[in-house]
């Protein structure tokens, strides 16, 4: 009997103790695939402030180009830019190739860029912007490029040094015979002629109001009288 009772107790403290419990293995780490971002393309035809002699002759006003650049880094495709200098019009163009064929006006300056994309990220890049002339009939002479407007920065807020600004800009022409520009400057929408016969890309002690907003642009002159337009930008005195 006594077994018994014995036997009975062990069987009740084996039952009633604890188990150990399990040790619990978390899953190894693993790091989120890196996702790189599209590098700039680097541009390579047409050439930068050249004309453009080559593609298809398709008209008297017509012709196809090639735009050809280096494939980007991480880019699995790409958006070609291309503006018509005189129009202001721009189209884009999309590839996944580094070269598409367009199909330009003749006798008209461009510029164009690319963009690079990819599926993998929202992140892009643009490449610098190059201009040229696409090549007409009959032309020895090409007007200048129209002249980039670099300072004020367009819609910039500023503030006038003693009330005045001054206004920075740009020229360029294939032809390199750029003799002056013309400074147009007046409150927005309406413009006068600031400056005529102008040797320099500068125009300093430019008086203006406070509490206006400016429009102003330039037009570049060569020795032939060709002219081009830079179009307008604005800013705001404060």
């Amino acid at each position: 009997m006594k077994k018994l009772l014995l036997l009975i107790l062990l069987v009740s403290l084996f039952s009633c103790s604890k188990k150990t419990p399990e040790t619990v293995v978390d899953p190894p780490v693993v790091d989120p695939p890196v996702i790189e971002s599209p590098v700039s393309a680097q541009l390579a035809f047409p050439e930068q402030n050249q004309v453009c002699n080559q593609g298809e002759v398709l008209s008297e006003v017509l012709s196809s180009v090639t735009f050809k650049w280096n494939k980007a880094a991480h880019a699995e495709s790409y958006k070609l830019v291309i503006k018509n200098l005189e129009s202001g019009l721009e189209s884009v163009s999309a590839s996944t190739t580094n070269e598409q064929v367009v199909t330009l006006n003749r006798k008209t300056p461009y510029s164009w860029n690319v963009i690079s994309l990819s599926s993998k990220t929202s992140a892009t890049a643009q490449s610098e912007t190059w201009k040229f002339y696409n090549a007409g009939p009959g032309v020895t002479n090409y007007a200048p490029f129209p002249a980039e407007l670099i300072s004020p920065v367009l819609g910039t807020t500023l503030e006038a040094l003693n009330g005045k600004v001054i206004l920075k800009w740009s020229g360029n022409d294939i032809d390199e015979d750029i003799v002056s520009y013309e400074i147009y400057l007046q409150p927005r929408y309406s413009q006068d002629k600031l400056a005529a016969s102008v040797t320099t890309t500068v125009l300093d002690d430019v008086a203006v109001m406070s509490g206006t907003t400016y429009s102003w642009k330039v037009t570049t002159i060569d020795s032939q009288g060709n002219r081009s337009d830079s179009g307008e930008s604005w800013f705001k005195v404060k």
